[in-house]
């Protein structure tokens, strides 16, 4: 897996080299994320450190189906209010 990653480099396919790879900030700055199965528990802190480290991307995104009689709109209202972790 080395070698290919090496070769996709020399020819050019590969969208960044070493020194121009950017921080998660710059990439995500303006631009809209999607998110499946936020309201698992890894959902929940992967939206939650989405929403506090990178303040300055577009839209979030959840796709969250009903479960255990809770429609999606009930299950995101339920995650709202949950309490917030500080670091």
């Amino acid at each position: 897996m080395e070698k290919y990653e090496k070769d996709e480099r020399k020819k050019g396919n590969f969208p960044f080299d070493d020194e121009t790879i950017p921080g998660a900030k710059d990439f995500y700055r303006g631009k809209d994320i999607l998110i499946t199965g936020g309201s698992g528990f890894i959902g929940k802190v992967l939206v939650e450190k989405i929403l506090r480290s990178l303040p300055e991307a577009g839209k979030v995104y959840l796709l969250l189906r009903g479960r255990k009689g809770l429609s999606p709109q009930q299950r995101i209202q339920a995650m709202l209010e949950l309490p917030v972790s500080h670091p």
